[in-house]
């Protein structure tokens, strides 16, 4: 449960796109939708696959890797990501944590897509990112209209911006 659960706060991600339709919809219910970062979606390859090292790859040469994804599916957010990273279907593998995704990732032939991880788990599990263009998430925070923030909920916010930089 992260600190804003029963203060009237949240904090979650949504695809761009979809931000003001959600925005407008909060403003009925009576809630405010403050962005607090961009954050870009990149393609994730550990040093197994075949193309690691291939230093002009683009997303499209990965197309016929088996793609490591949670069970949620976060590839289908994003219907313009065929356009750049076609997704055989027939090679995708569903996991239900992040763990077992990243290892997967690390250990084999496979790819998968999630935002830019700091340095140290880049090094840690010895991905290379490749950049998906203008794919991105929208971090927010979702607030009563007119409620004060908790002093933990501004704590929680000045700690996460802080985390954000390394990204």
């Amino acid at each position: 449960q992260h600190p804003g659960a029963g203060t009237g706060a949240g904090l979650s991600e949504i695809i761009p796109e979809n931000l003001p339709a959600f925005s407008a919809a909060a403003a009925v219910k009576g809630f405010v939708v403050t962005v607090v970062q961009d954050i870009p979606i990149v393609l994730r390859v550990g040093p197994q696959h075949p193309l690691y090292h291939k230093k002009d790859a683009v997303p499209r040469d990965f197309a016929d890797s088996p793609f490591v994804d949670y069970t949620y599916r976060i590839f289908q957010e994003y219907p313009a990501l065929s356009r750049i990273l076609p997704i055989n279907r027939r090679r995708l593998i569903l996991v239900n944590d992040r763990q077992t995704k990243q290892r997967l990732v690390s250990r084999g032939p496979f790819i998968t897509m999630g935002c830019q991880l700091p340095a140290d788990l880049n090094e840690h599990y010895g991905f290379r990112n490749i950049p998906l263009g203008d794919i991105h998430y929208v971090l927010f925070l979702l607030e009563r209209e007119q409620q004060q923030r908790s002093l933990l909920v501004q704590q929680y916010i000045h700690f996460l911006e802080e985390q954000l930089k390394t990204i």
